[in-house]
């Protein structure tokens, strides 16, 4: 059996080896994430085989079939019993996301078998999430609370892909190209401008009006290259004649911007809205200067519907619910 030498380098070809292809987009069993999981939880073959309660045999020759449609061993073996190497480590990491997924769905089911209830599926940009679809979804709570809402966080045009699936009901995000998918809609919310914001306790919080210079000194976290804030970042630096960052980090998840902004002293673009709510917890500073504060980049705010769900009495309720807090905020 192969994980009798797992040192030895073990290549599987001919008619055995199984087409990965086919491999993960068929042959793949449930079984066999749990082994590979199970596995790397008891470091022996012996000790796994007793918390699948299966026999050491059976469990071996599952963990050969797999092991043949990869091509490779999964496992080394250490002073410290089977040890992943580095494909065994990407598999065990994608079995531990599928088995928990798998067991918060189950979840999920059982509880409206018990309790059913209306869900509405919604895709939000995390920016969107923090800055004003939380208090929208509260609202909505108040006027219906048996209508539940379940949030999935992503970039825009992934979640608009999945919209046009009709895998969600409404996304609120930005509008950052003119294409969008046929059968969706987009509700225009308000425009957020975007601000320049560092850390509470940068040294550009001690410059009254530091300069552009100044601000580009430092790294920068933007949007990966292609990103249409990236590019317009980059265009309206190249129409004012101003030199661009000496450093960029990429980066768009608003946790990792909070961290590199609390750790690597880094500055960062963040729509208006959100930047003056961190600064009012206390989480960052809004910075300008020189007329760079306000560059002229704004980020078309936009609830995004499925054209088949626009008139559905509570996608209605929540784009209410989300007009509602705007305008709220605006006269705030």
């Amino acid at each position: 059996m192969l994980w009798q030498n797992p040192m030895a380098k073990a290549t599987f070809t001919g008619e055995s080896a199984i087409s990965l292809r086919t491999y993960f987009g068929r042959d793949i069993k449930l079984r066999h994430l749990r082994l590979i999981v199970a596995i790397e939880d008891a470091g022996q073959l012996s000790k796994a085989a007793t918390l699948l309660h299966l026999s050491q045999p059976a469990l071996s020759k599952a963990l050969s079939e797999i092991e043949r449609a990869i091509g490779e061993p999964l496992f080394v073996r250490s002073a410290r019993g089977l040890v992943p190497n580095l494909r065994g480590t990407a598999m065990i990491r994608a079995a531990r996301n599928v088995l928990l997924e798998l067991d918060r769905v189950g979840t999920e089911i059982r509880d409206l078998a018990e309790h059913p209830t209306r869900v509405l599926t919604v895709g939000a940009m995390p920016t969107a999430a923090m800055s004003f679809l939380g208090r929208a979804i509260a609202l909505l709570h108040e006027r219906d609370p048996g209508l539940s809402v379940r949030v999935i966080d992503g970039v825009t045009e992934g979640l608009l892909s999945q919209l046009a699936l009709g895998r969600l009901e409404l996304v609120a995000g930005a509008r950052l190209r003119d294409s969008i998918p046929p059968n969706v809609r987009a509700h225009w919310l308000f425009d957020d401008p975007m601000r320049v914001v560092v850390a509470r306790g940068h040294s550009l919080t001690r410059r009254k009006a530091p300069n552009w210079d100044a601000c580009a000194a430092f790294p920068w976290i933007l949007p990966s290259p292609g990103h249409p804030i990236r590019i317009t970042f980059e265009n309206t630096l190249r129409r004012k004649g101003l030199a661009p960052p000496i450093r960029i980090l990429d980066g768009l998840e608003i946790g990792l911007v909070l961290a590199l902004l609390a750790h690597a002293d880094a500055v960062n673009l963040m729509p208006a809205r959100l930047a003056e709510q961190l600064q009012a917890e206390g989480r960052l500073r809004i910075i300008g200067g020189d007329g760079f504060a306000d560059l002229g980049i704004y980020l078309a705010t936009t609830a995004f519907v499925h054209a088949d769900q626009e008139r559905t009495p509570e996608v209605k309720m929540l784009m209410e619910c989300l007009r509602r807090v705007v305008s709220a905020q605006v006269l705030a």
